[in-house]
Formats: C-alpha cells, structure tokens, sequence
C-alpha cells in the first residue's frame, strides 16, 4: 500500500487506472509460484504420512555417529529437499527430526538451526523445481536456463558459505554469546 501511495501522490509516475493491469500481471506471476507452494506442501504431508523423516533420521545415524559426518549429512540431505520442497514444508517436515539429532552429538541450537535454514534456502534457487528459480522467471520473462546460468556463481558461493559456517559455528554464535544468549 505504501509503495501504491507513494507512487500515484508523491512521484505520480502511475494513475489509479493502472492498477487494475499490474494486479492482473502480478496474480499470474504469484499463481505460479503458489502451485509449486502447493505441490510441496502435498509432498510434505505423503512424507510425514511414510514417515520418511524418521527413516531419514534411522538412516543418518546408521551411516556415522561422527557430528561432523552427520551435519555434512544433514546438509547434503537439505539441499537436495530444498529442490523439491517448499522451505516451510521443509522446515516443519525435518526440523524436529533433524534438530534433536544435532544437539544430541553436541552442535549448539542455534548453530544447527542456521546450518539447516542455509541449506534449504540454498536449494530453493537450484534447479529442478527451486521455488525462487521459477519466481525469478516469472517475473523476468525469461526461461530457466538463462537464469540458471547466471546462478552458477551464486550457488557455488552459497554453499561455500554454508560449508565456513558449518565447519566454524563462532561465526554464528559470537554474537549471541556477545549478548548472553547462547
């Protein structure tokens, strides 16, 4: 609404008759991104009803017992789920499988969190079905190669970050123990 305002009364660069267009316009680029919300959200709850989490989680913990395996693990497992699902689907579906696993091989609450956050979002700009991917082409127009191309860079930085805060929890702890939290 403060952008609307803005923009017919202060800068005056849209009429009130443009409206109508843009909210078509924008309800068909937001019907495409919910569908493959939705479509996630479906897949999330056949999950919960084979009980994969707790498979994944049996399976996890047969591989290894070293912390550092199994949050390369959980990682590795969160970015691939952040391809296929909605990162709230995600996050509702693992975080109480994956989480209490973590804390249980001595990683900090708050480290694990971020840890599994990151790695999801990573997986919503990588392809087959990122959910942010196909928003982007959406709103640019474009098809997904193009995008994909340019996202190369991105990805391979993001999950060098992923990997530093994985392997160096300070990073993400300093300032909560700076305040007394963790």
């Amino acid at each position: 609404m403060y952008g609307a305002l803005l923009t017919v009364f202060v800068t005056k660069t849209l009429k009130w008759s443009d409206f109508l267009p843009i909210a078509l316009v924008c309800s068909k680029r937001a019907t495409i991104v919910l569908f493959i919300i939705a479509g996630a959200q479906v897949l999330g709850y056949l999950f919960a009803i084979m009980r994969v989490p707790t498979l994944i989680s049996a399976t996890i913990l047969s591989i290894s017992e070293d912390p550092w395996v199994v949050i390369m693990l959980v990682n590795a497992f969160l970015l691939f789920v952040g391809c296929f699902m909605d990162a709230g689907a995600s996050i509702i579906l693992f975080t109480p499988i994956l989480a209490p696993i973590l804390h249980g091989l001595g990683f900090h609450p708050l480290h694990a969190g971020i840890v599994m956050i990151l790695a999801i979002d990573i997986g919503l700009i990588t392809p087959p079905v990122g959910v942010c991917l196909f928003a982007a082409a959406a709103i640019t127009g474009l098809k997904l190669e193009p995008i994909i191309k340019e996202l190369v860079p991105f990805i391979i930085i993001s999950v060098v970050v992923l990997l530093v805060i994985t392997f160096v929890p300070e990073i993400v702890l300093i300032v909560p123990r700076l305040f007394g939290f963790a």
